[in-house]
């Protein structure tokens, strides 16, 4: 998509993103609203965007990577050891911590998707040890996590955005000029 075919970004909305494995290409669902006199319609925009992603868009999907860890348990042996009632001793606390640290480096967030027509919560798509993990929905109406979730998902939506529309490129694309397209092996 050229620049000039652009909507505007506060008249579109991302509906999912995934990140493929090789980190080669986006897939993106979208919608976005253009007005005709009174009348305004949703146009559908989905697809493989074949350019290797901006390092920002990778950064921002890893920022979900505490709430997919959360869901699926990866960070509860961590808040036992830590609670009061444990009592745990310098040493069990060091390792507690070196064992979530190992999880978390396992964990690779890959993209997320929006849940329910006011778009308030998603379900965070992930890998661990190389399976797929979805969360279950999580809201941004929960008083724990709401407020920073709906802002992390603010950002990806921004990058994705800049990386469809606006021509935001990785790194190596900046520096060597590379418009490869980049093939399914």
């Amino acid at each position: 998509m050229n620049l000039q075919e652009a909507p505007r970004q506060d008249n579109w909305n991302l509906s999912s993103v995934k990140v493929k494995r090789a980190g080669d290409c986006v897939e993106f669902k979208s919608k976005y609203m253009i007005m005709d006199g009174n009348e305004s319609y949703e146009i559908p925009k989905d697809g493989k965007y074949p350019i290797v992603p901006h390092g920002d868009l990778i950064d921002a999907l890893q920022g979900l990577k505490n709430r997919l860890a959360s869901d699926y348990g990866y960070t509860l042996f961590d808040a036992i050891v830590k609670s009061d009632k444990f009592q745990a001793s310098p040493e069990q606390l060091k390792h507690s911590q070196i064992l979530l640290q190992e999880f978390m480096k396992k964990i690779h967030v890959v993209g997320y998707a929006y849940s329910g027509k006011n778009r308030r919560a998603i379900k965070v798509i992930g890998e661990f040890e190389g399976k797929a993990i979805v969360s279950a929905i999580l809201s941004f109406d929960n008083s724990d996590y709401g407020d920073s979730l709906e802002e992390a998902c603010s950002r990806i939506d921004t990058e994705v955005y800049e990386y469809l529309f606006l021509g935001k490129k990785a790194q190596y694309d900046l520096m060597f000029g590379s418009d490869e397209v980049f093939e399914d092996e």
